[in-house]
């Protein structure tokens, strides 16, 4: 029995991040925009009643848009990317019960008109200024204050008692 080693020289171990390839900018945007316009024809395709490897390509298509908005976002470190990547994945949930249908022709028509207007809406994320300098993080949505609504009431160890003249009027 011979060790490997001996053939191939010493193993040695690669941390996972030195195994990914870095993408450029450019090269995650045109990956974006490729995929976007081959998943509107095959959606174009899918509504117009065409089977067969259409629906595999599609998927294929929408798995590499919602990859490509997850890396843009990171690349450029603005979170508007990533609402598009999610919608993109939901979509492509929903399209598996689609073929199920009777009839679904229609939905996937709206899908690529859809589609083909989230690819117009990328293409100007992509190149209009932003106006700041810095990462881009998503707005802080309005949340209820917890005692709205609700008395509030202080409870006080065992042992303590409260003296109306100490309290902070």
């Amino acid at each position: 029995m011979t060790n490997d080693t001996e053939d191939y020289g010493p193993i040695e171990y690669i941390a996972p991040s030195t195994k990914t390839a870095a993408l450029s900018e450019r090269e995650i945007f045109d990956c974006l925009k490729t995929n976007l316009s081959l998943a509107v024809d095959r959606c174009r395709r899918l509504g117009n009643g065409e089977r067969g490897h259409l629906y595999v390509e599609f998927t294929q298509a929408m798995k590499l848009v919602e990859g490509a908005c997850r890396q843009g976002g990171h690349w450029r470190e603005d979170a508007r990317w990533f609402p598009f990547g999610l919608k993109i994945a939901e979509a492509q949930k929903k399209c598996g019960n689609w073929l199920r249908e009777k009839s679904p022709g229609w939905k996937f028509k709206a899908l690529a008109e859809i589609l083909a207007y989230g690819l117009q809406e990328a293409e100007v994320l992509q190149h209009n200024r932003t106006g700041r300098v810095g990462m881009i993080l998503p707005k802080p949505q309005r949340t209820e204050t917890r005692t709205e609504g609700r008395p509030v009431q202080v409870i006080l160890p065992p042992g303590f008692e409260r003296k109306p003249t100490e309290a902070l009027n």
